[in-house]
């Protein structure tokens, strides 16, 4: 069994949490976003006024993706939190109940979940639709919207807390549904990692077998990532990296 221990942490209430390429960290609370260094060293903070992140992506090194959820609005920031353009009202664009937005790496794109219409929607840089696929009743289950939706590898998540995982070409065309029971997903390698209290799975090639369980010492886990040396895991009282203490499985058994 892998084990983890934790390293680093900031205490605090925090809406959503984002690592770049270079290991730096950004964290939303309320109206203001923080980022910190690989050595958790503040290096810039910004308060928003009238924008609450409820998500927030930094997975591009020339912009940081957020959304106000509430509010339908996307705004992007460069890497010193500067506004890169003005922000986009997803109510424009007659998108009727924005849930999800995460950022799409086919193209300087991303992609919106509209629970109004059941419409999957990508927008390009200049705000235009360039992708929209419709009929997506079947993502419902048992009257759940997805609550988490990402981009990795030419492959769209979107996970249905408790129930199941839909997966997506970069097309937007419906490949396979996993069926598994978590509130949260990321992806490392050819791994599936997922959270069951009180262990982190890997599912190796997105099918449940050859399962590594990996000790957390942490509850109320609300969102995670991982990369090739940390955990990093954020929960009802804080933000947490964890260092991974042997190498993550990578093949099948």
């Amino acid at each position: 069994m892998l084990e983890i221990g934790r390293k680093d942490s900031v205490k605090g209430v925090f809406s959503s949490f984002s690592v770049d390429n270079l290991g730096n960290t950004y964290l939303c609370q309320n109206d203001v976003i923080t980022k910190l260094s690989p050595t958790f060293d503040t290096l810039f903070s910004t308060s928003l006024k009238s924008h609450f992140p409820s998500y927030i992506q930094a997975v591009k090194n020339f912009r940081v993706l957020t959304f106000d959820q509430e509010r339908g609005i996307v705004q992007f920031f460069d890497n010193t939190l500067t506004p890169l353009t003005g922000s986009l009202n997803l109510y424009d664009l007659n998108v009727v109940q924005p849930i999800l937005v995460c950022e799409s790496f086919n193209g300087n794109a991303f992609w919106v979940l509209d629970a109004g219409t059941l419409r999957l929607l990508k927008i390009n840089e200049n705000f235009k639709v360039i992708t929209e696929v419709e009929n997506l009743s079947f993502i419902i289950d048992n009257g759940q919207h997805p609550t988490q939706m990402f981009e990795h590898n030419d492959l769209l998540y979107m996970l249905v807390p408790d129930r199941n995982v839909m997966v997506f070409d970069a097309f937007g065309t419906f490949i396979q549904k996993i069926n598994i029971k978590t509130s949260w997903i990321d992806r490392y390698q050819n791994a599936l990692l997922y959270y069951q209290f009180p262990n982190f799975y890997f599912s190796n090639k997105l099918i449940l077998e050859n399962e590594v369980a990996c000790k957390w010492p942490l509850t109320a886990v609300k969102s995670f990532h991982i990369n090739s040396k940390f955990l990093y895991l954020l929960t009802k009282a804080g933000f947490y990296r964890g260092m991974i203490n042997q190498p993550m499985p990578t093949k099948n058994k």
